[in-house]
């Protein structure tokens, strides 16, 4: 019974660590996204100014530990806090700065994710206009997001689930205990 309650707390805190782990990789991957949004006018102008609150408001974030803006050159425009695992020139952007058009998650390390955002300008379409305008690469954002909020979360789920399939099992253990002492009872009686 013991192990039985070990192996479904295991098994309940590796489901639910799944679910923590997407989640926040979703919510890291808005962060990146959003913040690419924001930061469109900074890169349009190639000021760092532009980009600072943006940069400011992300670093609030309580998991996020850096943020780097480039430009489409791949200079850096501005770098805060824990910067990325890349090379000192460009980022890696796996499709190309001509097709690729979402976040994803650049690279993984045991303690944080790192999101790259693409940047791209939005033109207003004309109804004059004979063609359409084409949007314009302009840079990407890199984010740093810690993944301390998941592997507590994950410790407090095991945690949690152990003492309640501990507690469930004991009480399951007693019952049996009592009921198998009352049905031998006629029998040591007997005896």
């Amino acid at each position: 019974v013991l192990c039985l309650t070990l192996l479904s707390s295991v098994a309940s805190a590796w489901q639910g660590g799944r679910q923590i782990r997407a989640t926040l990789m979703l919510q890291a991957e808005r962060i990146a996204g959003s913040l690419a949004a924001q930061c469109t006018l900074a890169l349009l102008s190639g000021s760092a100014d532009n980009a600072a609150e943006a940069v400011n408001a992300t670093l609030a974030f309580p998991d996020v530990l850096g943020v780097e803006v480039r430009g489409a050159d791949g200079k850096v425009l501005i770098s805060r806090g824990r910067s990325g695992d890349t090379d000192a020139g460009t980022a890696k952007l796996p499709l190309g700065p001509t097709t690729l058009h979402q976040t994803y998650l650049e690279s993984e390390t045991p303690d944080a994710w790192q999101f790259v955002a693409p940047a791209w300008t939005k033109p207003a379409a004309s109804p004059f206009d004979v063609v359409a305008p084409k949007e314009e690469f302009l840079g990407h954002v890199r984010v740093v997001y810690s993944k301390d909020t998941l592997l507590r979360m994950m410790a407090d789920v095991f945690l949690t689930n152990l003492a309640i399939a501990f507690f469930f099992s004991m009480v399951f253990l007693v019952t049996i205990r009592f009921l198998a002492a009352r049905l031998t009872r006629p029998l040591d009686v007997l005896s």
